[in-house]
C-alpha cells in the first residue's frame, strides 16, 4: 500500500515523474512570475472589486474590473520599487529587472482606464483612482517624522513603521475598492454599503497578515513591527484560521439575514481555500515565500470562479444567487 505521494511518484515511469515535476516547476514558475511583476494583484484588485459588485447585488463590470487592475499594478510597482533593495530576495529583484514593460503598460492602461471611469461613473471615479496611489506613496515614503519628531526620534519615519499597523492599513486601502463599484454601480455612498465593506474586510485583513509571514525576517531587520514579527509566525498562522472560521460563519449568517446575496457563500468556499494554505504554510519544509506572494493572493483572484459554482449551485437550487 502506498503511504504518500512520493511513494506513488517512486513506482510510476521515469517519464512521468519527469513529466509531472516539469509541469509542476513551469507551473510554479509563472506563478512566482505573475506574483513578482504584480500582475498577480491586479488580478486579486480585479476580483475584490467585482466581488463588492456582486455582493451589493449589482452586475460585475469589465471596466470596473480593468480600472482597478490598471491602477492596482502601477501602485504596486511604486511599493516594489521603494521596497527592493530592503527586500533581498533573489527571485522577485530578478522579475523586478525585466518588468519594466510590464510597468510601462500598467501605466498606459491606468490613464485609460480613468478616463474611460470618469466617462462612466464621474469625477469622484477619479478621485478614488488617485487615492490607491497615493496611499501607497504615503505609506512607503518618509514623511510622518516630519509632521511629528517625537515619533522621529523614535525611528517612526512611515506609517509602515509604526507598530502593528500595516496590516490595518492596506485593508483599509482595499475598501476603496467598494467604493468604486458602489460608483460604477450608482449606489449612494452610505451606510447600506457597511455589509459589503466588512464581507470584503475580513478576507483582506487575513490576507494582508498572511502575506506578512514571508517578510518576517527582513521586517524584523528594518524595525518594521508586523504580526509574524511581534507573535511570531506559528502563533500567528492559529490566530488567522480562528479569525478565517469566525468571518466564515459571519457571513454565512448575513447571507441568511438577507444582508448579503446568497452568492456571498462564494466567500465561504474563499474561506476554505485560505484555510488550507494556513494550513499547509504551517508545515515544517512549507515554502513560506511561495504561500505569501502568491497562494494567498490567488485565493482571492479565483473569486470570480467561485461566484460562478455558487450561480451554477443556486440554479440547481431553484434560487437567485444574486438575491
Amino acid at each position: 500500500m502506498l503511504d504518500s505521494v512520493g511513494d506513488f511518484m517512486a513506482y510510476q515511469p521515469g517519464w512521468r515523474v519527469r513529466a509531472a515535476t516539469t509541469i509542476r516547476a513551469t507551473g510554479e514558475s509563472v506563478a512566482r512570475w505573475l506574483a513578482y511583476t504584480g500582475v498577480l494583484i491586479g488580478l486579486t484588485a480585479a476580483s475584490t472589486v467585482s466581488t463588492a459588485a456582486i455582493l451589493m447585488r449589482a452586475p460585475p463590470s469589465p471596466l470596473l474590473a480593468l480600472v482597478a487592475f490598471a491602477v492596482t499594478l502601477s501602485s504596486y510597482a511604486i511599493d516594489r520599487r521603494v521596497d527592493s533593495a530592503r527586500d533581498g530576495h533573489a527571485l522577485r529583484d530578478a522579475a523586478l529587472g525585466r518588468m519594466h514593460g510590464v510597468h510601462a503598460l500598467g501605466l498606459g492602461l491606468c490613464a485609460l482606464a480613468m478616463i474611460l471611469a470618469v466617462l462612466e461613473a464621474g469625477p469622484a471615479a477619479a478621485v478614488l483612482l488617485c487615492s490607491l496611489p497615493l496611499s501607497v506613496v504615503l505609506y512607503v515614503v518618509p514623511w510622518v517624522d516630519r509632521l511629528a519628531p517625537r515619533l522621529g526620534r523614535r525611528g517612526i519615519r512611515r506609517i509602515k513603521d509604526i507598530p502593528l499597523t500595516k496590516a490595518f492599513y492596506v485593508s483599509a486601502c482595499w475598501l476603496i475598492m467598494v467604493l468604486l463599484a458602489a460608483l460604477f454601480a450608482g449606489r449612494p455612498l452610505d451606510s447600506s454599503l457597511i455589509p459589503v465593506a466588512l464581507a470584503i474586510l475580513g478576507f483582506v485583513f487575513v490576507n494582508a497578515v498572511a502575506c506578512d509571514l514571508r517578510d518576517v525576517v527582513a521586517d524584523r531587520a528594518a524595525g518594521i513591527v508586523t504580526f509574524p514579527v511581534r507573535f511570531g509566525p506559528a502563533r500567528t498562522v492559529l490566530a488567522l484560521r480562528g479569525l478565517n472560521v469566525l468571518w466564515a460563519l459571519a457571513l454565512v449568517i448575513a447571507v441568511l439575514a438577507g444582508a448579503l446575496p446568497f452568492a456571498g457563500l462564494a466567500l465561504v468556499l474563499q474561506a476554505w481555500i485560505v484555510e488550507r494554505c494556513l494550513v499547509r504554510v504551517a508545515e515544517p519544509g512549507a515554502d513560506v515565500t511561495f504561500y505569501a506572494d502568491v497562494c494567498f493572493d490567488g485565493a482571492i483572484a479565483v473569486l470570480p470562479l467561485l461566484f460562478m459554482l455558487i450561480a451554477l449551485a443556486g440554479r440547481i437550487l431553484g434560487c437567485n444567487p444574486m438575491t
